[in-house]
């Protein structure tokens, strides 16, 4: 979400927790609504996949799926109202990647990276 610092400092706190679950509503309503996975929150971002296994998810029908997701984003953000309406950006990557939890027995947290150790690219 772009401009969320800025929308923070404008609106109240209720109001701006409405704001951020509208985006979120957009990105991660079309997300689950194409067969993706939400990973993550993290402040006005969010992380999800489309894990394809060469079988039954082929990388062609998730990648379509990934696109597909970030098309109706945009177009579920204007529907919204003028005044409400926010601003963000979708980056899409396809590639192994690693993820999971860490941290200690007292807080754990979820990372994710490109997986790019050992891999061989022809």
């Amino acid at each position: 979400m772009h401009g969320s610092t800025a929308l923070s400092q404008r609106l109240s706190p209720s109001k701006y927790v409405a704001a951020v679950n509208r985006y979120f509503d957009c990105v991660a309503g079309a997300v689950h609504d194409h067969g993706g996975e939400v990973l993550k929150f993290v402040g006005d971002g969010l992380l999800a996949i489309f894990p394809f296994d060469g079988r039954r998810r082929l990388p062609e029908d998730v990648c379509e799926a990934a696109l597909s997701v970030a098309r109706e984003a945009f177009q579920r953000r204007e529907e919204i109202l003028t005044k409400d309406r926010m601003d963000f950006g979708i980056g899409l990557h396809m590639g192994a990647a690693v993820y999971g939890n860490v941290g200690t027995e007292r807080r754990l947290d979820f990372i994710s990276g490109r997986n790019e150790c050992g891999t061989k690219r022809r």
